[in-house]
């Protein structure tokens, strides 16, 4: 058994089942203080702690490489060793859906207080923004293959190409509530009682060449610190840390599809968000 007296916000296993990630919260002097936790699930032991001041923490995830958490400011990226690669700051923007996966973190925003746009940006392991675009309706779940990045909204399933920012799209039955993907390069919507296997083609990709440049850099230069407010980022460091094993997955893709109406903004991997 692991005990923590803090309050628990987020549990997730890396990818070969070795480690446990915990990420809590708690009070000091007024002000939220975010601690994350990583140690062997079996044991507790080899345990790694980290702390995020004046940050109040809602999900964390392995990544390749590190970890990241998203905390109630932006989205925290750490390496292996714990030191901080980047904070971007989400400003004004108030996320409704992150998503952390092995290579990459996904994020959903309002685009407005009564709209029903969305705006979803995909962020690799650095903390750069690989893609940003505008999609309408409501975002129900995302999966991912190697390739690209499956959003299932209300009405419609949307596949977002993870190099070349490509976006297509298929009118799929309301009331999915779980969308997956198989090695095969099939996609699987789930409904009650039923599911609906869906295969897009890329003949008709539409591809946005023509980048945004009007975003700044929101990194934040400031690096994890211990709880004791020293400059040791580790507070407990015993083991050895390994890299995370690749995830595989084919994307054969096979059947016709139609191409989204659908606005999107491709970005350099160097370039970042206004997010004022």
């Amino acid at each position: 058994r692991i005990y923590k007296d803090k309050y628990i916000m987020d549990i997730s296993f890396s990818e070969d089942g070795k480690k446990l990630m915990v990420l809590s919260a708690y009070d000091k002097d007024g002000s939220w203080v975010g601690e994350l936790m990583i140690c062997n699930p079996l044991t507790g032991a080899d345990s790694q702690t980290y702390t995020f001041d004046g940050r109040m923490p809602i999900f964390s995830g392995f990544v390749r490489g590190g970890y990241a958490v998203m905390t109630d400011a932006g989205l925290h990226f750490m390496n292996i060793a714990g030191q901080t690669v980047r904070e971007q700051l989400f400003g004004d923007l108030t996320p409704i859906y992150c998503r952390i996966y092995n290579d990459f973190v996904v994020c959903a925003f309002n685009k407005t207080i009564l709209g029903n746009d969305k705006i979803i940006r995909i962020y690799n392991t650095s903390g750069d923004v690989i893609y940003n675009g505008t999609h309408a309706g409501r975002l129900i779940d995302t999966t991912v293959s190697e390739d690209f990045l499956y959003i299932l909204f209300e009405d419609r399933l949307v596949r977002i190409g993870i190099s070349d920012g490509s976006v297509a799209e298929k009118k799929v039955d309301g009331n999915g509530f779980d969308v997956l993907y198989e090695k095969d390069g099939g996609v699987v919507v789930c409904y009650a009682g039923v599911a609906t296997r869906i295969v897009f083609t890329d003949e008709d990709v539409v591809v946005n060449e023509t980048p945004d440049t009007t975003f700044e850099d929101t990194t934040v230069p400031e690096e994890t610190t211990a709880p004791d407010g020293d400059d040791t980022i580790h507070e407990e460091t015993t083991g050895n840390d390994a890299d995370l094993p690749d995830e595989e997955s084919d994307t054969t893709i096979t059947e016709e599809d139609t191409v989204a109406d659908t606005e999107t903004e491709r970005l350099p991997v160097t370039s970042l968000p206004d997010y004022m």
